[in-house]
């Protein structure tokens, strides 16, 4: 099977020039055999959904095409896996290639858009009719992508209220809603997503629940293998973390920044930083390769109130390319 995904930035894992041969190889192969060409818009690295192998990958420098107009594939043949990129007209070496580590070209990557804040409600809030006032001072200070709605150890009568208080204030901002761990209770209320955990709903329950026009986010803490899983069944973002300690919720996962850089430029599907962010940390994990990054406490709890707290995230997000 050779699968097929748009791929930018790729040539940057041109590190074993060794690898060169086995991927074409691997590829004639597979051409030779009349095997089945999928295309897919997410096509997974390997078969554990690890990019380490991505590291030794051989690109093909071809017809001296762009690597932004190029399209890359992971090739199997039995236990080896391996990639190369091409550009439509085949895969013959353009004049004056190169697949020297030493002589690639750089890749010319258009610039990918700022990191946005992903604003999480804390998780009790005892007077709605305030917090829908104050949430919508914060959701005035700067720019916020989405808001979700995540209550811990409240019925479902009290999720239902704060959605139907605070999702107009959201949508009167052209902010999305996304309900956390409960797909029926977000299709009911009109939520514009679901946020599930690995011990929630599945991806597979919670797009049957919502439909196929809802945003769908699943948490994968520190692993790729989980977040592969969730972006080649279709999930619409991955969330990687706590990348710092949290008073928020607990966690046993602290993954590194570099699985953001690597997902980046990897992946198509977009990634969420959560945990422990605030405005000190939060362009670190932008520079890294977040497109969003998750807060929750550093916002509510912020001493001169949410919308300072909103303003300096969305004054240091913009600034941090």
């Amino acid at each position: 099977m050779l699968l097929s995904s748009e791929g930018e930035g790729l040539l940057r894992f041109l590190d074993h020039l060794t690898h060169f041969a086995d991927a074409f190889g691997a590829l004639s192969l597979a051409l030779m055999l009349d095997e089945d060409v999928a295309r897919t818009r997410r096509a997974s690295l390997d078969g554990r959904g690890d990019v380490t192998f991505a590291k030794a990958v051989a690109v093909a420098d071809v017809q001296g095409g762009e690597p932004t107009q190029c399209e890359w594939f992971a090739i199997a043949t039995g236990m080896r896996r391996m990639q190369v990129v091409r550009t439509g007209g085949g895969l013959t070496r353009g004049p004056g290639s190169s697949h020297s580590p030493g002589m690639a070209r750089e890749p010319v990557v258009p610039p990918r858009p700022p990191c946005a804040l992903y604003l999480i409600t804390p998780p009790a809030i005892p007077d709605l009719p305030a917090f829908a006032r104050t949430l919508g001072e914060a959701l005035d200070a700067g720019a916020v992508a989405a808001l979700q709605i995540r209550l811990k150890d409240v019925d479902d009568a009290a999720v239902l209220a704060a959605v139907a208080a605070l999702k107009p204030v959201a949508a009167a901002r052209g902010v999305a809603v996304i309900l956390n761990d409960r797909p029926d209770l977000a299709a009911r209320s009109g939520c514009d997503g679901v946020h599930v955990g690995q011990g929630d709903a599945s991806y597979a329950e919670a797009r049957r629940t919502m439909g196929p026009d809802a945003m769908i986010g699943v948490t994968c803490h520190d692993s790729r293998e989980l977040a592969m899983e969730a972006a080649e069944a279709g999930a619409d973002y991955v969330a990687f973390g706590a990348f710092f300690p949290t008073t928020t919720k607990d966690t046993a996962h602290q993954p590194d920044p570099d699985i953001l850089t690597i997902w980046q430029e990897t992946v198509e599907t977009p990634c969420v930083a959560i945990g422990g962010i605030t405005a000190a940390n939060a362009a670190d994990l932008a520079r890294a390769g977040a497109d969003f990054v998750a807060v929750s406490a550093a916002v509510w709890s912020h001493p001169d109130g949410p919308a300072t707290a909103v303003r300096e995230l969305d004054q240091v997000l913009a600034a941090a390319f």
